[in-house]
C-alpha cells in the first residue's frame, strides 16, 4: 500500500474522486480496490479512504436499487476495516450501518459472501467497546455461536469468532457469557476452526483460546485442538508462532496436552524456536518444553531433538538421597542440605 501511495500518488485520489461522485461505470471496481487497500497498516491510506465514508454508506443504504451485490460486499469490507480500533471512525459509521438491512445480511444463510461481509464488519466495529451493546442487538452471542458451529461458511465462522473474541477481550460486560458459550455449545465449532482456514485465521483461534486455557479446569476441553495447532509452528510468521507457543505454554500444564504435542511431532518444531531472535518466542517455547520435560519419555525426545544442553540440565530431574531429620522436640543441629535442594 505504501508503494501505491509513493509510486502512484495520483491513483488513490483519482479513485476516491470516482467513488465520491458515484456516477462512473468503474465505481464497483474502485470500491473493491478501496476494500483491499483499507486493510493497509499505513494510516495515511486509511485517512484518505475515510473521506469516502459518507458516499459508501449512502450507496449501502440504496443497495437494493442502485448497485451490485459485489459492491455491497466491498462496502462492508471498507467500512469494517476503517472501524478497527478507531472509535472516532467506528461510532459514526455504526450510527448509519446498524440498520435492519444489516440484520438481514447477518442472517442470510444462503448468500455466503454477504453474510461473511456483514460478519466481518461486525468484527471490525467490535474492536470499539463503546459499540458492544449496540452490536449485540444485531449479532448476539447465540447467533455468533451458531455461525461458528456451521461448516458451510468458514470465513463467516472465523469472523464470528473474532467478534466474540473482541467482546470478551475489549470489554467486561459480555466476557463471562462469551467464554461460557465457547466452552460449551460453541466448543466443537471452535475446535474445527483450528484446522479450517488460513494460518492467520487459525492463529486468531489460538489467541482467543488463550484466556480460557489459563484456567486449569478448562484446558482439558481444548485437548483436541493440539494436533491442529502444532502445524502452525512451521509458519514463517513470528507473530503466529508467538501466539501459538503462548497458548501451548498454558495448555502444557495438562499432562495429556504434553503427550499430544509429542505425538503430533511438535518437539523438533519447538526446539527449533528455542534460539529464535524473538525473545517472546524463546520465552514461550522454553516454557512449553520445560512443562513437557517433566515427563521422562518426552525429556528424552527433547534431548534427541538437540535441545541446548544448558536447558536440559536445568529440566532434568535430580535424584538425591533422602535427608533424615533428627528426632526430638528441639534438635540443636540439623544435617546439611545439598544446595540443589534449597
Amino acid at each position: 500500500s505504501r508503494n501505491v501511495i509513493e509510486e502512484e500518488g495520483e491513483v488513490l485520489p483519482a479513485v476516491i474522486d470516482i467513488v465520491q461522485k458515484g456516477v462512473s461505470e468503474a465505481l464497483t471496481p474502485c470500491i473493491g480496490w478501496l476494500d483491499a487497500l483499507s486493510r493497509s497498516s499505513v494510516e495515511d491510506v486509511k485517512q484518505a479512504i475515510h473521506k469516502c465514508t459518507n458516499t459508501l454508506v449512502q450507496r449501502f443504504e440504496a443497495h437494493a436499487r442502485d448497485h451490485s451485490h459485489a459492491e455491497t460486499v466491498a462496502i462492508y469490507g471498507v467500512l469494517g476495516n476503517l472501524s478497527i480500533d478507531r472509535p472516532s471512525r467506528a461510532v459514526p459509521i455504526a450510527d448509519r450501518m446498524l440498520k435492519p438491512e444489516n440484520m438481514r445480511a447477518l442472517r442470510n444463510w444462503v448468500d455466503k459472501d454477504l453474510q461473511t461481509a456483514a460478519t466481518g464488519f461486525m468484527e471490525g466495529i467490535s474492536t470499539c467497546p463503546e459499540l458492544h451493546a449496540r452490536a449485540m442487538l444485531h449479532l448476539d452471542v447465540g447467533l455468533a455461536v451458531e455461525m461458528i458451529n456451521q461448516k458451510a461458511n468458514k470465513r463467516a465462522a472465523h469472523s464470528a469468532l473474532g467478534y466474540l473474541g473482541n467482546l470478551a477481550s475489549k470489554g467486561d460486560a459480555h466476557r463471562d457469557e462469551v467464554y461460557r458459550r465457547l466452552t460449551t455449545d460453541g466448543l466443537k465449532g471452535l475446535v474445527h476452526l483450528t484446522k479450517a482456514g488460513t494460518e492467520s485465521m487459525r492463529c486468531q483461534v489460538a489467541a482467543i483460546m488463550q484466556p480460557m486455557v489459563k484456567q486449569p479446569g478448562t484446558v482439558r476441553m481444548f485437548r483436541d485442538t493440539v494436533p491442529n495447532l502444532v502445524p502452525l509452528l512451521r509458519s514463517d510468521n513470528d507473530g503466529i508462532i508467538q501466539t501459538v507457543t503462548g497458548t501451548l505454554w498454558f495448555m502444557t500444564y495438562d499432562d495429556a496436552v504434553c503427550m499430544a504435542i509429542g505425538a503430533a511431532g511438535g518437539i523438533p518444531l519447538l526446539v527449533k524456536q528455542v534460539t529464535s531472535k524473538n525473545h517472546k518466542i524463546r520465552l514461550h517455547t522454553t516454557g512449553v518444553l520445560r512443562n513437557m520435560a517433566q515427563h521422562e519419555a518426552l525429556l528424552a525426545e527433547i534431548g534427541q531433538a538437540k535441545c541446548p544442553a544448558h536447558l536440559l540440565n536445568v529440566w532434568k530431574p535430580i535424584s538425591c538421597p533422602p535427608v533424615t531429620l533428627p528426632t526430638g522436640p528441639s534438635p540443636s543441629t540439623f544435617p546439611s542440605v545439598p544446595l540443589y535442594m534449597l
